[in-house]
């Protein structure tokens, strides 16, 4: 209840924090005697997940989808959004189109926040959905189009424009026009929260021209995990084979990459083993996310010439492929599979936190104890000794395989 215990204190800062949730409120109250499931939404809400509070502020009718049974469930499908896009798509006016397109990207969006908020989807399944949603707009749009990075991954829960790939042949203009329409549609049906950046128009030539400098290489690391945003997800399209052939394909390509690698091991020398500053940082401090996913990458980059398979995959999927193929160790994978886990679930509620600039004690513990739960830590002090393991795990695997 600490949104009302905010309300009624007689300090004037805690009921300033209030004023984006005045309209929520006054929902919530009305929604007691209905529902008290959608209750204890507004107030955990309040306490660590603001995000999700902001957007239920500026939309109170969303509060009747969630007192509703099938809210609960798990999402839906890809082919299933697919299929309400287009159906929204074949309305007759735009502004029709418009507005149920935002009334669907809010429903899914609203509603993996709430599945997240209340542990019964886990950050891996939530950012899936999310890309999912993605991929049915663009395909409705009937847009060709190459997904790299946490979107190519299916890992990536707010949509990076820079992760979404226009090829080009000769019709440079005509890949600029769908570049516009897709940012277009995406901020208009998401009061521009999406997409952050911009499409990247490429041509084969520019894959094949990539220098081996830093940018080359982010790049390279990038389309590792490219896939193709088509209803049919064809893993073997020509196009998308050539596209890691290649990114793949360099002299002194494995010495270039060990210059990332060497750096970032070093940082983590440098840094020791931080607990505090993977749980406030867990993407980008070092052993965060950003290093797990460097190594899986880096590896898939070098051996892609031996298994050409080991492209286009998530980096769950890789690991997955670097057990088979026996490239690691089982225990490494092990190791790194639960710390990429762990740190994931920390992102994600992180994310769901957002809107909180600063936290008061009591939201800062209800936050603590959110983030213990859903890496499966039983209390704060349990959390850090399960993010040491974790960040010892990754120093470990950088000075085997960096």
């Amino acid at each position: 209840m600490v949104v009302f215990a905010l309300w009624l204190s007689p300090s004037r800062a805690y009921r300033s924090r209030l004023s984006p949730f005045i309209a929520v409120i006054e929902v919530a109250l009305a929604l007691l005697a209905m529902n008290r499931s959608a209750l204890d939404i507004v107030t955990a809400s309040a306490a660590r997940a603001a995000a999700l509070l902001t957007i239920l502020g500026a939309r109170p009718h969303l509060f009747q989808r969630v007192v509703e049974r099938d809210f609960s469930l798990p999402p839906p499908e890809r082919r299933l959004l697919l299929r309400e896009v287009r159906s929204i798509l074949a309305d007759s006016t735009d502004e029709a189109r418009i507005q149920h397109l935002t009334a669907l990207v809010d429903r899914i969006r609203v509603q993996v926040a709430v599945a997240t908020l209340r542990f019964s989807l886990t950050a891996l399944d939530a950012a899936r959905a999310i890309a999912d949603l993605c991929d049915a707009v663009i395909i409705g749009l009937g847009v060709p189009v190459v997904a790299i990075g946490r979107y190519g991954a299916r890992e990536e829960e707010q949509l990076n424009g820079s992760d979404v790939v226009l090829l080009v042949g000769g019709e440079r203009d005509n890949a600029e026009r769908l570049s516009v329409l897709i940012v277009a549609h995406f901020r208009e049906i998401t009061d521009g929260s999406w997409p952050r950046g911009l499409p990247l128009l490429v041509s084969p030539r520019d894959l094949s021209e990539l220098p081996l400098d830093d940018r080359g290489l982010v790049i390279r690391l990038k389309f590792a995990s490219a896939r193709l945003v088509d209803e049919r997800e064809c893993d073997h399209a020509p196009i998308l084979m050539d596209i890691h052939r290649q990114i793949a394909t360099a002299d002194g390509l494995d010495a270039a990459l060990d210059r990332p690698l060497g750096a970032r091991h070093a940082a983590m020398q440098r840094a020791g083993i931080d607990a505090e500053a993977l749980i406030v940082d867990p993407r980008g401090a070092p052993s965060g996310l950003d290093d797990i996913d460097l190594l899986i990458r880096a590896t898939q980059l070098k051996s892609a010439q031996r298994f050409s398979d080991l492209l286009g995959l998530s980096p769950a999927a890789a690991l997955d492929r670097f057990q088979a193929l026996e490239l690691w160790p089982a225990q490494t994978i092990r190791e790194l599979r639960r710390a990429r886990f762990q740190l994931r679930q920390i992102e994600s509620y992180r994310e769901l936190a957002a809107a909180n600039e600063t936290l008061y004690e009591i939201e800062r513990q209800e936050l603590d104890q959110a983030l213990a739960v859903a890496m499966g830590a039983t209390d704060r002090r349990d959390m850090t000794a399960l993010i040491e393991t974790a960040a010892g795990a990754v120093s470990a695997a950088f000075a085997r395989f960096g």
